[in-house]
């Protein structure tokens, strides 16, 4: 029970200080932006594709096939490979397929898409940096301000850095959960603006909407945020600076390529593909295929191994070695 008091308590001012610092603010603020500024791309997208569909439908009109004719048939798409290994396509009934891409966009930008669509950019585009980020200014604040002697030695040391972690899933929730209440109210606001340059009553399209389960949606992107905020917080802690871990983290998630099968960025990517449809502008990368269940075991696998080994080491150079 004392356990539990003084993790509660530690954690605790973590949070303070998160909020004190203004980290939690920067997070919220610039992962809202990437937010709407998706959702911004998304508007535009069917503001051009209807422009397009208009123009389709100007070229009918110097046609004997009728506009309705054309509209109720069906779409033939055949890909084709250039010889500078370009793909394109070729459309027999482009105004049938414009019709059906300004549906679709318009449709991306309804309320039960709207978290989908948010979700599946901000995670596995911005979570990876963001909140690698955050778990490297957590893991080395106390070394930068010269306080972790002091609450190494008033405090057990493994609650400590349990505490740090404890407060940086909390406030994974928190920045998570309001970012995608700004951009539900972003997004009703861009439909709003919409409907005045489209004629949704024209667009009546029966789409079949992706069986997409928000709360699985949300469980994997709140685990993306978790684990690469600890992936952070042990390079911040086994480093012991900044600079370090964030040459490392931005190598990884933008220069590197993917390594194969057994890469963390593609055993996420397993998982993103069963549970997000990516309908909307963002397209995940097609993995290479591995088993749900082989993922999970190395997750927890090396996710333990990797904190047993921080843990000791961090121990090691606690009180009297840092």
């Amino acid at each position: 029970m004392e356990y539990i008091k003084e993790l509660s308590n530690n954690t605790l001012k973590e949070l303070k200080f998160q909020h004190y610092s203004k980290i939690l603010i920067i997070l919220f603020i610039s992962i809202s932006l990437f937010s709407i500024w998706n959702l911004y791309s998304q508007k535009l997208t069917a503001e051009y594709n209807y422009k397009l569909y208009l123009q389709s439908v100007d070229k009918y009109a110097n046609t004997d096939e009728s506009l309705k004719e054309a509209l109720n048939s069906p779409i033939d798409v055949q890909s084709l490979e250039g010889e500078d290994n370009t793909n394109g396509e070729i459309v027999s009934n482009i105004v049938r397929y414009d019709y059906e891409s300004v549906a679709s966009s318009v449709n991306n930008l309804k309320m039960e898409r709207i978290g989908s669509i948010t979700l599946e950019w901000l995670t596995f585009v911005f979570f990876p940096f963001f909140f690698g980020m955050f778990g490297i200014y957590i893991g080395t604040y106390d070394l930068k301000y010269k306080t972790i002697k002091i609450k190494a030695v008033q405090q057990n040391f493994f609650l400590l850095l349990f505490s740090k972690q404890l407060s940086m899933y909390l406030s994974a929730i928190i920045i998570l959960s309001s970012s995608l209440l700004v951009s539900y109210v972003t997004g009703s606001i861009f439909l709003k603006m919409l409907s005045d340059r489209i004629p949704f009553s024209e667009f009546q399209l029966n789409i079949q909407t992706p069986d997409d389960n928000m709360f699985l949606q949300f469980l994997l992107s709140l685990s993306v945020a978790i684990i690469y905020s600890t992936l952070g917080f042990y390079l911040g802690l086994l480093f012991k600076g900044i600079i370090g871990p964030t040459i490392l983290l931005i190598s990884y998630n933008f220069i590197l390529p993917v390594f194969g099968e057994y890469d963390l960025r593609n055993l996420i990517a397993v998982l993103a593909h069963k549970i997000f449809s990516f309908t909307g502008n963002f397209k995940l990368f097609e993995p290479k295929d591995v088993s749900t269940t082989l993922v999970f075991s190395l997750l927890f696998f090396i996710g333990t191994i990797f904190t047993i080994f921080i843990y000791k080491i961090s121990e090691k150079r606690s009180k009297y070695v840092i």
